[in-house]
């Protein structure tokens, strides 16, 4: 998420002034009204005017690298970002090539862009929980749990009490990934994941009830194949094969996914092996 854009805009009318103008200034303040109104192509329409009048303001290249990663087309908004950068080093477009390259998978150059976003905002907390995620995504979880543990230090927020639990449940430290997972559900009490993130985490305590109780709270809000596997497999080591047949027929039916569905066959098929 883009710092530009962390509040979650409605669907506001789109005022009739707006088409009116034709100066820089008119094209950026209808781009943003636009913009904020999720009309994602006619924000790009005027922001391309405000650049077309003023070339070599930065601003618009800024808004339209914004609107191009909002329409999904990464490569595009690095190249407007690029640009922006190249007239004015501002934080908000080192964060935009970092989401950008991010959203591309390409974890290395958005950790380095992530990092001049942490050396010109060393006071914001997303600038260290985008560092975690993308220590996360590289598997540098020790590196992942320091910069997440800054973030929240700064301002508690659930998205990085996630990303430290992730973090330690992939050192199988699951313990301290339990703590971060219970504080998920109490800021997010109506968050399917944060039941099924504790269900896998007290399936690898070995506290197969919990993780039954957990898996179903989480289907109660939400019905995927994964909490219907958890349930499966918390069964199956509790010797219920009666209901560990019933929750992994319902996985099998819920996924779309040829992949998973030859895995959930494999687990299944366990129950009549023993």
């Amino acid at each position: 998420m883009l710092s530009f854009l962390l509040v979650e805009f409605g669907c506001a009318p789109v005022p009739n002034y707006i088409n009116r103008g034709n100066t820089y200034q008119d094209y950026i303040n209808s781009g943003k009204t636009y913009f904020e109104s999720k009309n994602y192509e006619q924000a790009l329409n005027s922001f391309s005017k405000a650049k077309e009048l003023q070339p070599s303001n930065w601003l618009a290249y800024n808004r339209l690298g914004e609107t191009y990663y909002y329409l999904k087309k990464y490569d595009d908004a690095i190249s407007q970002f690029t640009i922006s950068l190249n007239m004015r080093e501002g934080w908000g477009a080192h964060q935009g090539l970092g989401e950008s390259y991010f959203a591309l998978q390409t974890f290395e150059k958005a950790l380095t862009h992530f990092l001049k976003f942490k050396e010109l905002q060393p006071s914001n907390w997303l600038a260290y929980n985008r560092l975690g995620w993308t220590y996360f995504n590289l598997k540098k979880y020790d590196d992942a749990i320091s910069q997440f543990t800054i973030s929240l230090n700064i301002r508690e927020e659930w998205g990085t009490h996630q990303g430290l639990g992730e973090s330690y449940f992939a050192l199988q430290t699951f313990e301290k990934a339990l703590t971060h997972f219970l504080k998920i559900k109490d800021l997010q009490p109506s968050n399917w994941l944060a039941y099924n993130r504790l269900g896998l985490t007290y399936f690898n305590l070995k506290k197969y009830d919990d993780a039954i109780i957990q898996f179903k709270t989480a289907n109660n809000l939400k019905e995927v194949s994964g909490n219907f596997t958890g349930l499966g497999k918390s069964y199956l080591e509790l010797g219920d094969y009666e209901n560990a047949d019933i929750a992994f027929s319902n996985a099998f039916k819920t996924t779309q996914d040829d992949y998973e569905k030859e895995q959930i066959k494999i687990i299944w098929a366990s129950n009549y092996l023993m």
